[in-house]
């Protein structure tokens, strides 16, 4: 049988040096390595806990989505919704890495589509954060692409509040294409960074 030793504290023997564990550290099941306060840091089955803080910079939520059936830009000279859209629930503080890909729109010879992402808080109504993309086709029709990102900073969130982005757009005359059907999806992916 191995040996055991039961004890409440380990303490460092010099002032600084820390205690150096110079093997496996096993933890038996269901059981957690736990910081001051209580919250895991590592559990027995691997899992990092709700105790880890991740440095500036990281990703710690991706979120995305896609469409592959046609969607037209209807509205003429000012912005409408266009039914594209993805939420989030970023911590306090942190920002939100908004990456839009357009990949199979259609416009017509001689229009104009215009598009911007705009964000809602906690249902607190919609507003533009960035441009998203512009086309003014003057030659020939064309089947296209594009792609924009955006490093957004939303204000006032508290943790538990669901950010949702939407793609809006416009046109200057009749109906063209936000997605043409094809198998190719246009994608609205979100990122939450560690601010």
């Amino acid at each position: 049988m191995p040996s055991m030793v039961e004890v409440d504290e380990i303490h460092e023997k010099t002032a600084d040096s820390g205690v150096t564990i110079k093997d496996d550290l096993k933890l038996s099941s269901g059981n957690a390595i736990k910081n001051a306060s209580g919250a895991d840091l590592l559990t027995e089955a691997g899992a990092l806990g709700s105790g880890v803080v991740f440095p500036a910079g990281h990703v710690v939520q991706v979120i995305q989505s896609r469409i592959d059936g046609t969607i037209a830009i209807d509205d003429v000279g000012s912005y409408g919704s266009l039914g594209h859209s993805a939420a989030i629930t970023p911590a306090a503080g942190n920002k939100v890495l908004v990456c839009l890909n357009v990949i199979s729109h259609y416009i017509d010879v001689d229009r104009q589509i215009h598009g911007q992402v705009w964000r809602d808080i906690a249902g607190g109504g919609y507003s533009a954060v960035f441009d998203a993309f512009r086309y003014e086709l003057y030659a020939s029709a064309v089947v296209g692409g594009m792609s924009q990102m955006y490093l957004d900073t939303p204000p006032d969130i508290d943790g538990s509040d669901v950010v949702t982005y939407r793609v809006y757009g416009k046109t200057n005359l009749g109906s063209q294409q936000y997605h043409n059907g094809s198998d190719f999806p246009n994608t609205l992916t979100l990122m939450e960074i560690v601010a």
